[in-house]
């Protein structure tokens, strides 16, 4: 449990204290949680297994966002605003790469 993301330095610096308590007592919560907001393609890392070679192309998901601003919580999930992530699967020589 420790081992989780709801308990490391990165959670603790953008999440408010009031709400990451929440977060380790019942981690369910942390699902609906915002997304950071990325700008710029980061890199990502196969941690297990390996990426098949004919995987090639893009795929966005749209699905809920931001629920909360600070420590302003929406009253439904269904009132926060939208988010779109874009995963992107790339050849690059004999390494496949993911955006």
């Amino acid at each position: 449990k420790e081992s989780s993301y709801w308990f490391s330095q990165r959670a603790e610096d953008v999440t408010p204290k009031s709400i990451l308590s929440k977060i380790q007592e019942a981690p369910w919560r942390g699902g609906l949680e915002p997304a950071t907001e990325v700008t710029s393609p980061q890199e990502c890392q196969v941690i297990q297994g390996s990426i098949p070679n004919d995987l090639c192309g893009t795929i966005f998901r749209n699905g809920p966002g931001r629920i909360r601003i600070g420590e302003s919580v929406y009253s439904h999930w269904f009132d926060g605003d939208g988010y779109v992530a874009k995963v992107t699967f790339q050849q690059d020589g004999d390494n496949n790469k993911v955006f």
